[in-house]
């Protein structure tokens, strides 16, 4: 269970959990009801889970959690905390219709609680329903403007070109935070969107901040890595990456390190790192778990795999319509000589007014492909002016595509 490659609002997953265990076995303000002393232990054993599979990005333990909290459901269905922590749980796995129905089910038991709304807003930004996922922030603002909450926020201001914005909310949540696990996590997404607006000393700091209150967290250790290679020290980049890579190796770090050899025309050094990330992504699928985008976007860097990628990607937006979901099914109907169709998919993508540069140099293409080279340049232009957020091989296509539209005039 991971969170999407530089997506603040599918971490915000995690806030979910971590804010779950926090709260513990007491409820929110409004909860009228305490489970029984075996409820209590079978939710002491679902939190445990819950944080293990956060922690570990272990699919097992989340099946646990669920099996553990439905028990205690079974003792007390009118149980907050039970239906609270399985709205979590539903979430953490990426059922986010099941998560959607246990929140609502639990802010009927208890509608003065926060939580729940903060599961709304994951579920609803994870779905591409934006206006839902709104309502839902405010809601959770409204009860209590805590970390997660301001994080929530951060993201949907992102979401909508305000990286700026979404900036100053993280920096509110992470000296909000006491917890030095919860602080680090806050600075990593403050040091994304940081990166995304192009302050790229400042990501440094902020990134060099989590990893000194969590060494081993790896979601800031390959953030540092793009930081590096976005300040052109390709060296420290490949030297923060190895470990994660050696062994049995992490798929994001592989896929990392593979972008890096792919922007550097090294195929043959790319392709077994590709292959080894696709790996990894398929055991985790065929393991119980259901995040195809990672494996999607293995495969969109994949030669010879647009036909797999394609299908994978029709797939998952058959599901969720949120726009980097769209923005992978735009890429590989455009890999696949569908142009015109990619084009509309990528309107789609960028109905929030995002400013991300992916999506611009992703449409940029697109643009260029359908015989619009003026929109093409602008999009292009707009992305360029943000290229420290770009990724390896986006960076390239951005470089190669911009030559192109120059010489044609």
């Amino acid at each position: 269970m991971r969170a999407s490659h530089g997506s603040i609002a599918a971490a915000a997953l995690a806030i979910s959990i971590s804010l779950a265990a926090q709260f513990s076995l007491r409820t929110d303000a409004g909860s009228a009801r305490q489970p029984a002393a075996s409820g209590r232990a079978l939710l002491s054993q679902a939190r445990a889970l819950m944080e293990r599979g956060r922690l570990d990005q272990d699919h097992a333990a989340y099946v646990d959690a669920e099996a553990a909290a439905r028990a205690a459901l079974q003792l007390d269905p009118q149980s907050y905390e039970a239906r609270a922590y399985l709205s979590v749980i539903l979430a953490g796995e990426h059922r986010f219709e099941e998560a959607i129905e246990e929140a609502k089910r639990a802010l009927a038991i208890s509608p003065d609680s926060a939580l729940p709304h903060g599961v709304l807003t994951d579920a609803f930004v994870e779905l591409g329903r934006y206006e839902e996922a709104l309502a839902s922030c405010q809601a959770m603002l409204d009860v209590r403007p805590s970390p997660g909450a301001l994080a929530r926020a951060a993201y949907l201001h992102s979401l909508h070109g305000d990286g700026e914005g979404a900036a100053e909310l993280l920096r509110d949540a992470s000296a909000g935070t006491a917890r030095g696990d919860e602080r680090a996590w806050f600075l990593t997404q403050l040091a994304t969107e940081q990166l995304g607006i192009g302050e790229l000393a400042e990501a440094r700091a902020s990134v060099d901040h989590a990893l000194a209150l969590a060494p081993n967290a790896k979601p800031a250790r390959i953030l540092s890595a793009r930081i590096h290679w976005a300040a052109g020290d390709q060296a420290a980049a490949q030297r923060e990456l190895a470990p994660l890579a050696d062994g049995a190796g992490d798929p994001d770090a592989l896929a990392l390190l593979g972008a890096m050899s792919l922007a550097e025309g090294k195929l043959d050094e790319a392709r077994p790192r590709l292959e080894a990330a696709r790996r990894l992504e398929q055991a985790e699928l065929d393991a119980g778990g259901n995040e195809l985008h990672h494996l999607v976007e293995l495969l969109l860097m994949v030669p010879g795999a647009t036909t797999e990628a394609l299908a994978l990607a029709e797939r998952d937006a058959n599901r969720r319509r949120d726009i980097q979901t769209l923005d992978r099914l735009a890429r590989a109907q455009f890999f696949a000589g569908r142009a015109e169709e990619a084009r509309i998919s990528m309107a789609q993508a960028l109905r929030t007014g995002s400013r991300d540069p992916r999506l611009l140099v992703h449409s940029a293409e697109i643009e260029a492909a359908c015989g619009n080279p003026a929109v093409a340049r602008e999009q292009l232009r707009a992305a360029l002016e943000r290229r420290a957020a770009l990724p390896p091989t986006d960076l390239a296509r951005a470089v190669a595509l911009d030559a192109r539209l120059r010489r044609t005039g």
